[in-house]
């Protein structure tokens, strides 16, 4: 999780820099242009980074209940590594060859479809990934409560056991949906709608949303890390 926060921290402050450079410029400038196009490709990037890291937070999770030995789990952590490191410099190749006007998707043809491509399978293949391997914990982990607590004295325990893995889970698959669901649909059906002024009002909404997570998470780091919760609150 520390390294979720790193990245949110990278991302807010590199795009608040990118952002202030944007408004000193004129809209219709080739400089305002160029800043532009890059806040597309930083946030495709963090973008990316984010979603990665998520992934094997919540695989580290699972392995760990299913009591996978780290040999059998680290193949997929340089899976993870290596299909975002290749994503990543497509991503730079996308938006060194094109413009991007919006500060999200590149202007050309071929590059905005390549664009829609990478995002479709790499970023929503992770974000399936992440809802999976956190209800896979769940599942896994009240099988092993139920097998272990097998007394009728321990149905309290129990139940509370339940209970706190459940909410953890939902809380983790919750912000994953509520923050990023939207602007993914949104990304990859806009090229299928007409535009107009609904388009761009419902983008910063989403965005807004977007930008919910780089609060959540460290909340959730706070309340996940006791010793943290401690320091902070003592």
């Amino acid at each position: 999780m520390a390294l979720l926060v790193y990245l949110f921290l990278y991302w807010s402050i590199s795009n608040l820099i990118l952002r202030i450079i944007c408004l000193t410029q004129d809209p219709k400038s080739a400089t305002f242009a160029i800043m532009a196009t890059i806040i597309a490709c930083n946030n495709s990037l963090t973008t990316l980074a984010v979603f990665g890291t998520n992934l094997v937070m919540a695989m580290e999770r699972a392995f760990r209940v299913y009591q996978k030995p780290i040999e059998d789990t680290r193949k997929w952590y340089i899976l993870i590594a290596v299909v975002v490191l290749m994503a990543c410099c497509t991503m730079i190749a996308i938006f060194s060859t094109s413009l991007s006007s919006d500060g999200f998707t590149p202007d050309r043809g071929l590059q905005a479809l390549l664009w829609f491509i990478v995002t479709l399978v790499v970023i929503g293949s992770m974000y399936i990934g992440i809802i999976v391997a956190y209800i896979a914990t769940y599942v896994q982990s009240k099988k092993l409560i139920r097998k272990t607590l097998t007394n009728p004295q321990h149905e309290e325990v129990r139940e509370r056991m339940e209970r706190s893995i459940f909410k953890s889970c939902t809380i983790m698959v919750a912000t994953t949906l509520i923050c990023y669901t939207p602007i993914i649909v949104f990304l990859l059906v806009k090229k299928f709608i007409e535009g107009g002024s609904h388009l761009v009002v419902l983008k910063q909404v989403f965005n807004v949303l977007v930008t919910m997570d780089a609060i959540a998470c460290p909340l959730l780091v706070i309340y996940f890390n006791h010793k943290i919760r401690d320091c902070l609150f003592m």
